[in-house]
């Protein structure tokens, strides 16, 4: 009698530790969620060297707000985008970027690897989660 009731103890005590670690902190798609201040952007790689750069934003940054749906730049209207794995898809002035992404707590970080026909720089954007 003990032992059944031991074995089904156990196993809700798995099945409860399983739910409890997942949650919506698993899904890039939902870490992204949020209003995000730019932190800085570093320039690298460019085919032309003079592109090269970096800079810290200590005023007048950037901020984008991400919606499940949607991601606003600023003041601009929004536009829809689309996650996979970690790559993001944003139609922004007629552009289509694929840039990469990673969120590591409040921090956002994002890639975007331009080809050589459009100067072959890596542009690196890092964002602080403000609310």
């Amino acid at each position: 009698m003990k032992a059944p009731l031991i074995g089904t103890a156990l196993f809700l005590a798995v099945l409860g530790v399983f739910v409890s670690c997942h949650n919506e902190d698993d899904d890039p798609h939902m870490a992204l969620i949020g209003t995000w201040e730019e932190m800085s952007l570093e320039i690298t790689d460019c085919i032309e060297e003079k592109y090269n750069a970096s800079r810290s934003c200590d005023r007048s940054c950037q901020m984008i707000t991400i919606t499940q749906n949607t991601v606003t730049f600023g003041d601009d209207p929004p536009t829809s985008y689309a996650v996979d794995g970690n790559t993001i898809t944003i139609v922004r002035g007629g552009l289509t970027l694929h840039p990469t992404f990673e969120v590591s707590g409040n921090t956002l970080v994002i890639t975007i690897q331009y080809s050589g026909e459009e100067g072959g720089c890596k542009s690196v954007y890092t964002y602080r989660k403000s609310i």
